[in-house]
């Protein structure tokens, strides 16, 4: 979808600049340019919304497997939700910001 977008946005400002270039004609530059634009806008939103449903996805898998994933690190499984939050805080700074647990 983002391919399509950026095409777009090209044909959007390549055209416009071809057609004031070639034979300026006000009502084909704003068609040229304005049709581009609404294409890349289509385009882009959805991509937007590809991403977001690729993403919930990836959300909705993780905390499914939330538990399996700490098994695979070997990690000890918490007792109870507070520790459990502390243990991904601990794993999330790990990651992030390389502070070893």
């Amino acid at each position: 979808m983002l391919n399509f977008a950026a095409l777009s946005m090209v044909f959007a400002i390549g055209g416009s600049l071809l057609v004031i270039w070639l034979d300026y004609r006000p009502w084909l530059f704003l068609l040229v340019f304005g049709g581009g634009l609404f294409v890349w806008r289509v385009f882009y939103t959805a991509a937007i919304q590809a991403a977001m449903s690729y993403c919930n996805g990836i959300r909705t898998s993780f905390d499914f497997y939330r538990l399996d994933i700490l098994k695979a690190m070997n990690i000890r499984l918490p007792a109870d939700t507070h520790a459990e939050r502390e243990i991904w805080t601990m794993l999330g700074q790990w990651i992030y910001l390389g502070i070893h647990p």
